[in-house]
């Protein structure tokens, strides 16, 4: 709100010929100081976008398949941790789940194939030939 009313003013005091009157020295360094403090400023009621690791693994867990194919997309930047990438290799693993929802849990632990769990899970399901094609492709 701050940083419309200092705009609004900048603006109608550029109009009206008084912007050098009214924004000159210890005025326009306090209003540009204020400007720049509120365009730094969050706004209010925004929260970061970002999943937190508590947060990924109770969505991993939802009921709805929608819901657990977007959280196995959003953790792969948590893909890393253990208690994670277990759940996600159970998903991919599971015959009872979607088949979409086991393509992208393959591709989320693509993300963290340096870990042997991770590497014999995607070595299970290309080695027993008995998920379907979509999903030994990806694996």
């Amino acid at each position: 709100m701050a940083v419309l009313a200092a705009l609004m003013f900048v603006t109608a005091g550029a109009s009206a010929g008084l912007l050098e009157k009214e924004l000159t020295g210890a005025d326009f360094t306090r209003q540009l100081a204020e400007i720049r403090l509120a365009l730094k400023a969050p706004a209010a009621g925004v929260q970061d976008k970002a999943l937190n690791m508590n947060q990924v693994s109770d969505l991993l867990r939802d009921s709805d398949p929608a819901v657990r194919k977007a959280a196995i997309k959003g953790s792969r930047l948590l893909i890393n941790n253990t208690k994670i990438y277990e759940r996600v290799m159970f998903i991919m693993e599971n015959d009872g789940e979607r088949l979409d929802v086991r393509v992208e849990a393959a591709r989320a632990l693509s993300y963290a194939v340096q870990y042997p769990k991770v590497q014999e899970a995607l070595a299970r399901t290309i080695k027993y030939g008995s998920a379907p094609v979509e999903l030994n492709v990806m694996a």
